[in-house]
């Protein structure tokens, strides 16, 4: 089998999981197939590479006997051109939510994504990262069920706890994202403030200097003026991760929307507790073992509860650490290898 992959990036610094899912799916694939693979020249250019560029460099692509496009803005023109296609859905946000997650360009984006992203859902196979992702796909979309496959993204196998990382003077509580309305950055600031009222704690806001041209960005310096222990990395390389999940006693994902939500396992199989906002849409798959909040008063009474009781919290983390250990890279491979393998024997 000779399979042509088609991403915007394999940086998951950049494109965060979106990029150790490119990265991940195109290194193993190697070892299991013929494979190439085309990425976009310019990781900053979100728009204009994707119907210029990437339609040319597939224009001249022959002899393969399947294309996977591994985002929907990378298949947009792939269905058109082969018959075997394949194309992975991470979430239908663009389409479904921009103006609740206060997108800019609210107006456009919608109509925009729903027009190009009808033309990758054409693809003979689609793959979806989620049950919710596949329910939103049938419903907004139209695409029928049974074309569509949920194969969930994994968690790599470094992510663990380190041997006598933890035990910190103050509890600390992590954050890790973009700091955006839709990430929550300002929940769990709000949360920690109430959080400082009763115990001595910091927190550590991660993961925030990548900025999407689309989504509303907190200036995550003004929102801490004057709130002391809170420590701000905007940047942190893809190596450095695991230490950070390991700084962390507990971490809050107040997320209000996501297509799958992986930093919630990374962070659950480092040890690590993690608290959600209660209404967020995040795929019950993946946030499962989760503590789940009703309210910003509610996420703070949780947090503090977990720092404070030393049972509860290793009772949460080793649940966590079992749970998260399902979800592995080499079971996302193999599943989109039985996806090839099915549409192969149907040509």
């Amino acid at each position: 089998m000779k399979a042509l992959l088609i991403a915007p990036s394999l940086n998951p610094v950049t494109y965060k999981g979106l990029g150790k899912y490119c990265r991940e799916l195109y290194e193993r694939m190697r070892e299991r197939v013929d494979v190439d693979l085309i990425v976009k020249s310019e990781e900053g250019d979100k728009v204009f590479s994707t119907h210029t560029e990437i339609p040319l460099r597939l224009l001249k692509a022959k002899g393969y006997d399947l294309v996977h496009a591994l985002t929907p803005e990378m298949g947009i023109y792939a269905p058109l051109l082969f018959r075997n296609t394949v194309v992975t859905f991470h979430d239908l946000i663009p389409i479904l939510a921009s103006k609740e997650m206060e997108f800019k360009f609210s107006t456009l984006i919608p109509s925009y994504t729903r027009l190009t992203w009808k033309l990758s859902s054409m693809a003979r196979r689609v793959i979806a990262n989620s049950t919710q992702t596949k329910e939103e796909l049938t419903k907004a979309l139209m695409v029928k069920p049974e074309k569509i496959k949920v194969i969930p993204l994994g968690v790599d196998e470094r992510f663990k706890p380190i041997e006598g990382f933890k035990r910190r003077e103050v509890y600390t509580i992590g954050f890790f994202g973009n700091f955006t309305y839709r990430k929550g950055a300002d929940i769990a600031v709000e949360a920690f403030k109430l959080i400082r009222r009763k115990v001595d704690a910091r927190l550590i806001l991660a993961g925030g200097r990548i900025k999407t041209i689309y989504q509303r960005h907190f200036n995550i310096r003004e929102m801490i003026k004057g709130l002391k222990n809170v420590k701000v990395i905007e940047y942190v390389p893809d190596e450095d991760l695991v230490k950070l999940y390991n700084s962390f006693d507990v971490m809050v994902f107040p997320s209000r929307y996501e297509g799958f939500g992986l930093p919630i396992l990374e962070a659950q199989k480092c040890g690590v507790p993690v608290l959600t906002m209660e209404d967020a849409k995040i795929p019950w798959e993946v946030k499962k073992e989760s503590v789940t909040c009703k309210s910003v008063e509610d996420m703070a009474d949780k947090t503090l509860e977990l720092l404070m009781d030393n049972h509860k919290r290793g009772e949460v983390s080793r649940k966590g650490m079992k749970y998260a250990s399902q979800f592995t890279w080499e079971n996302t491979v193999r599943r989109t290898m039985a996806v090839y393998n099915e549409l192969c024997r149907r040509r």
